[in-house]
């Protein structure tokens, strides 16, 4: 093999698409949004010969924040923990529900790299360690802050983004026109005391403190173009749209001091990717004092999972302690050479309990996970954990499941 000595290696791609490509933003009908309320947000008609560009549709917004409260601030990840929930749409039929979607997209985005999470600062994603870009973004004078802080800060101001990632707009082109049948997207927005965050120990906490998100508007960027146009409309005509489904299957409440805990999931699928259990200590998730980052490691000895009746699914001797960290990197860090979750963390402050169900880990492969049919048996997880001081915990389970959105020939859904 010749390698690089080969001199007919394609070193770049010919024949690249020559087209006007074009940033645009459209103020938001309605334009402001308070605590608890829901948006709907349906893109805009386009023309016959435009299309939005893959990963670069999102929600702009200013943060506005009130409160008597000196030094009050927003949680870390701000961007992820405004929305509540996350309801995705073809022309009014629900193809994909995601609640509690701030407690999951938060611990996904803990598995991005370092320089990944450092580019999120739109999204309210503050990695410096002082977090003071964050605060200086939303009025809080810190005379401690760098300059090169003030000039972060000073860049993106109080604006903020939410992005619009459902699978259809964050990997292939889009083309209302194309497809007929408009995606629209529903999000409900979080109470005032999950997105806002007091001074600190010692001050007294802000109970009348709300946030306002105003100026709302749509952006994206379209590349309008005859020929995408029609290769778009062709390749939606009858077409087959796989995508990756998460669902909240439900919130347990726990005590930490027991030994051992037995969860049933009954949910009948194709293709089950895998199951993920987030642990959340409410004590730290209090009003105005949220830890939107840290996630409780309940001190699991062992996993026995069974899978409609069959016993030793996965591991034959159950799940232990050193087998955690790699399934949980195999699916969240799997595009990553170096996620920004250590070992250390991970068993501290960052811990969940992922089953991959996959027959191979690499997370483009579609329809690879089990098939559950037996509703009655399911899947069962027999936790054995080290008895603690007694406190509550929640438990976030989560189901992700490889899905399908069928279009028919005749455009519609």
């Amino acid at each position: 093999m010749l390698g690089k000595l080969n001199p007919a290696n394609p070193y770049r791609e010919l024949n690249a698409l020559n087209a006007e490509r074009t940033k645009v933003t459209y103020l938001h009908t309605p334009s402001t949004i308070e605590q608890n309320q829901e948006l709907q947000v349906i893109l805009p008609n386009l023309g016959d010969n435009d299309a939005i560009y893959p990963d670069t549709a999102f929600l702009s917004f200013d943060l506005e924040l009130t409160s008597t409260v000196a030094g009050r601030h927003v949680v870390q990840n701000v961007g992820r923990n405004l929305v509540t929930a996350e309801t995705d749409m073809f022309e009014g039929h629900i193809v994909n529900f995601l609640d509690r979607a701030d407690i999951w997209r938060t611990y996904a985005d803990l598995w991005l790299s370092k320089k990944q999470r450092e580019w999120k600062i739109e999204e309210g994603l503050d990695v410096t360690d002082s977090r003071n870009v964050n605060k200086i973004r939303v009025g809080v004078a810190v005379s401690s802050a760098t300059n090169e802080e003030k000039a972060v800060a000073a860049a993106y101001g109080s604006r903020f983004k939410i992005p619009l990632g459902f699978e259809l707009l964050k990997y292939l082109p889009y083309s209302p026109f194309s497809l007929l049948d408009k995606y629209s997207k529903k999000l409900r927005f979080s109470s005032n005391g999950s997105v806002m965050i007091d001074a600190g120990s010692g001050t007294p906490k802000a109970i009348d403190g709300r946030y306002k998100v105003k100026n709302l508007n749509l952006e994206f960027e379209k590349v309008r173009d005859d020929y995408l146009a029609s290769q778009i409309t062709e390749k939606y005509q009858g077409a087959r749209l796989p995508f990756e489904k998460v669902e909240l299957y439900r919130k347990l409440g726990k005590n930490k001091s027991d030994t051992e805990w037995n969860i049933s999931i009954n949910t009948p699928c194709t293709s089950l990717t895998g199951v993920c259990i987030l642990f959340v200590d409410p004590d730290e998730r209090k009003g105005y004092e949220s830890k939107t980052e840290k996630f409780y490691n309940p001190k699991i000895n062992s996993v026995d999972v069974s899978v409609e009746g069959v016993n030793n699914h996965l591991y034959d001797k159950g799940m232990k302690p050193y087998d955690m960290y790699a399934a949980a990197q195999r699916y969240f860090a799997n595009t990553q050479q170096q996620p920004d979750v250590t070992l250390g963390e991970f068993f501290t402050d960052k811990f969940s309990l992922f089953f991959d169900f996959r027959t191979s880990p690499e997370n483009e492969l579609h329809g690879g996970g089990i098939q559950l049919k037996n509703t009655t048996d399911g899947i069962n997880l027999h936790i054995k954990k080290k008895a603690e001081t007694a406190g509550s915990l929640d438990l976030y389970v989560y189901t992700i499941k490889d899905a399908m959105i069928h279009f028919n020939a005749s455009r519609r859904f």
